[in-house]
């Protein structure tokens, strides 16, 4: 199927590792001009020579700390100085951020900017440009929000949810579309350091008894930004293998 994606340009955040490397890899693989953004370095570097490589295409990227004071608002403007428009931008930065019941506010002042404020701010600051094209895809990494523990991760997520719903009502009548994936066991770094028996416990409560690929995130990602979805905004796509319980 042709998404018809070719010589689209996007953004994607969060890219350095995991789930929005993948998904920044499966872009250029569809003729997409990708600017990566992530905190490491070395990371972008990296993944700018694996797309060479498998792409025979020049990746931008920057780093950038999107919970820095001003971050999303510069970004955006290095973002339209080197392509002069964003067709599609991919949230994805963020973290999980477990916190007792009291914490103080500076964790969750953080962990709401990385995981909320940040996307809407970068989002506002590009939204211009997909109405003046009457065309844009915005596409937002969510997460399971019924935990059993307190995470403020889980709150912004459950916030930025919400925040897609009403976005896609007010932009549809310029041509762009906003959406979220909500990932569920996917075989990535935040899952480094839990013990074998935690991981099997959990991978038998999906339908397919395992963990899903991040592939299976940057397929659901590559669907909504391409012309086959014109039809669907406002949606939250969940991509977690039939996960039996959400809370755990």
């Amino acid at each position: 199927m042709d998404l018809k994606l070719s010589g689209r340009r996007a953004l994607v955040t969060g890219a350095g590792a995991g789930i929005g490397r993948e998904i920044a890899k499966a872009l250029a693989r569809e003729g997409v001009d990708i600017l990566a953004v992530a905190r490491s370095e070395a990371d972008l570097r990296s993944l700018a020579g694996e797309v060479k490589a498998e792409c025979g295409r020049e990746l931008a990227w920057r780093s950038h700390d999107l919970t820095a004071e001003g971050s999303p608002t510069s970004l955006a403007r290095e973002v339209l100085d080197t392509f002069g428009h964003i067709d599609i931008l991919v949230n994805n930065a963020g973290a999980s951020m477990p916190v007792s019941w009291n914490a103080p506010d500076d964790q969750w002042q953080y962990g709401m900017t990385l995981n909320f404020e940040s996307h809407r701010r970068l989002t506002q600051a590009l939204l211009p440009t997909m109405m003046e094209r009457q065309w844009g895809r915005v596409i937002s990494l969510t997460g399971s929000i019924e935990l059993k523990h307190i995470n403020v991760a889980a709150c912004a997520k459950a916030a930025l949810t919400v925040w897609n719903k009403g976005l896609a009502e007010q932009v549809a009548r310029y041509g762009i579309t906003c959406n979220c994936v909500e990932p569920g066991l996917i075989r990535s770094h935040q899952f480094e350091g839990w013990p074998a028996e935690r991981i099997e416990a959990a991978a038998r409560q999906t339908a397919f008894r395992s963990f899903g690929e991040p592939e299976d995130i940057s397929n659901a990602v590559l669907f909504l930004a391409g012309t086959g979805s014109s039809y669907v905004t406002g949606i939250t796509l969940i991509v977690d293998g039939g996960l039996r319980h959400r809370s755990f």
